[in-house]
C-alpha cells in the first residue's frame, strides 16, 4: 500500500465520526418532503383571482338559469293574458318577433323578474335623459373624486410642500375644471355615450334603479305609448304602440 493511500485512511478514520453524524435521507422520506413542499406552495390571493369563488359564481349561476329557464312563462301564456285583458279570442294575438300584436296594438307582456331586468337594462342604456337634480341626488362628491381618482393636494411652489385639500367641492373643480352640477352635464350633453361615464359616478346603481321606479313606475320607461302600467293576472303589460 502506498504512502498516499494510508493517509487518505487515516483522515477517514480521524474524521469518521463526523461523517457517521450525516446520513442522506431515503427517497422514500425525500419524496415525502417534496410532497409537504407542493402542498405549501403560496396560494393566489382573492385580490388577484379566486379560482375556486370563481367556479362556484359559475356552478350558482347555471343553476339559477337552469331552473329560470324551467319556470320561465311561455310567449302562449302571455299572449292568453293580453287576449283576455284586450278581450279579444287568443288565437287573434300574434307575436311580430319585437311585441305581440292584437286588435291594432303593440304590447310586451313580461313577468315581474323579467320587468325589473328590463327597467335595469333601460335605465343603463339611458342615463343621460335623467333630470339633471335627480343624478345629484344620487352622485355624491365622493363617489366622483374616488370613480375618476381625483387629486387631493397640490404643490405649492412658495412653501414647496405638497397641501391637502379638504373642500371636496375644489377637489373637483381643480381637478376637472367644473363643478359638480356642470361635470355631470357634460356627460348628458354626450348622449348615449355619456352614459358609462354617470354609470362610473354612481355609488349605488340597483338603489338609483329602485329610487327612479318609486319616482315615475316601470310604465314610464318601459310603456313608450302612454306610460301605464297594466296587470295582465301573473304578468305586466306595456303598451309600445
Amino acid at each position: 500500500m502506498t504512502t498516499r493511500a494510508v493517509e487518505i485512511i487515516d483522515m477517514i478514520n480521524e474524521h469518521r465520526t463526523e461523517l457517521n453524524e450525516f446520513k442522506l435521507p431515503s427517497f422514500k422520506k425525500i419524496k415525502k418532503m417534496m410532497k409537504k413542499f407542493k402542498k405549501s406552495k403560496p396560494k393566489k390571493t382573492k385580490q388577484a383571482f379566486d379560482a375556486k369563488a370563481a367556479k362556484k359564481k359559475q356552478g350558482k349561476s347555471f343553476w339559477k338559469k337552469f331552473f329560470e329557464g324551467m319556470c320561465e312563462a311561455s310567449d302562449e301564456e302571455k299572449m292568453k293574458a293580453l287576449a283576455k285583458y284586450l278581450k279579444v279570442d287568443p288565437e287573434e294575438v300574434e307575436n311580430n318577433g319585437y311585441a305581440f300584436e292584437a286588435d291594432g296594438e303593440e304590447w310586451e307582456v313580461l313577468t315581474d323578474d323579467e320587468a325589473d331586468e328590463k327597467l335595469k337594462d333601460y335605465i343603463a342604456e339611458s342615463l343621460w335623459a335623467f333630470n339633471t337634480s335627480f343624478l345629484l341626488w344620487h352622485i355624491t362628491e365622493d363617489s366622483v373624486i374616488e370613480n375618476l381618482g381625483l387629486e387631493s393636494t397640490y404643490y405649492d411652489e412658495d412653501t414647496e410642500e405638497e397641501i391637502e385639500i379638504e373642500d371636496k367641492e375644489e377637489i373637483i373643480y381643480l381637478n376637472t375644471g367644473m363643478n359638480l352640477e356642470e361635470l355631470v352635464k357634460s356627460y348628458q350633453e354626450k348622449y348615449e355615450s355619456g352614459n358609462q361615464d354617470l354609470m362610473n359616478l354612481l355609488p349605488d346603481f340597483d338603489e338609483f334603479v329602485s329610487e327612479a321606479e318609486r319616482a315615475d313606475g316601470r310604465g314610464h320607461f318601459l310603456n313608450s305609448y302612454d306610460g301605464e302600467e297594466v296587470e295582465m293576472g301573473d304578468f305586466f303589460g306595456y303598451r309600445v304602440n
